[in-house]
């Protein structure tokens, strides 16, 4: 994977981990960025338009922070990570510590394991080049939670703005952590 190819992904990382945190009004031209993407990708991503931003924030809330019931897709680590369940766990713990062997604090969302934090330090890792970091990140952590989550959202959202993102994000992370593993054998870390 050569380095222009990485920057890219890195810039598409960065736009989605933005869209999974609570929608203001840059959130519609951050989908018109996603949605090119996603057409380049033959995948589909519902499009945000400044008159339903009410509306994304209902669903927000519904799928992510509040809902009788349960919320169907809570955006965190710790609630799939190791089978806990519950937040703050062994998937906030585990973040924590890759934070600090790349030596930032997280950037985004609301705890260290947040679905959006969890993006963005991928995005980081590639651009300050840490691609050992980025694959052990990526296949003993990102990826043993975040596709269940994807799941979950997928079907809560079905056609909807959340859970095409989290369908787009899936085939990105996958990708390239399928392309890592193709590159030299890693050190284990962390």
């Amino acid at each position: 994977m050569d380095t222009d190819t990485l920057k890219n992904i890195a810039r598409v990382l960065d736009l989605i981990s933005h869209a999974f945190l609570y929608p203001e009004m840059d959130i519609v031209a951050t989908s018109q960025v996603l949605n090119r993407v996603a057409a380049d990708m033959g995948l589909e991503l519902s499009e945000v338009s400044p008159d339903h931003l009410e509306e994304l924030k209902a669903r927000y809330t519904a799928l992510f922070i509040n809902a009788p019931g349960g919320v169907a897709a809570p955006p965190y680590a710790s609630v799939y990570y190791g089978g806990a369940g519950i937040l703050n766990q062994l998937g906030a713990d585990v973040a924590r510590r890759y934070y600090a062997e790349a030596g930032v604090e997280p950037v985004r969302g609301d705890a260290p394991d947040h679905v959006a934090a969890s993006i963005a330090f991928c995005s980081h890792l590639i651009q300050e080049g840490r691609l050992d970091l980025l694959h052990h990140y990526l296949h003993h952590f990102l990826l043993k939670w975040f596709p269940q989550f994807s799941q979950r959202l997928l079907s809560a959202d079905s056609g909807g703005f959340y859970g095409s993102l989290a369908g787009m994000a899936q085939e990105i992370i996958q990708g390239l952590g399928e392309a890592l593993s193709r590159l030299e054998p890693r050190e284990e870390t962390v």
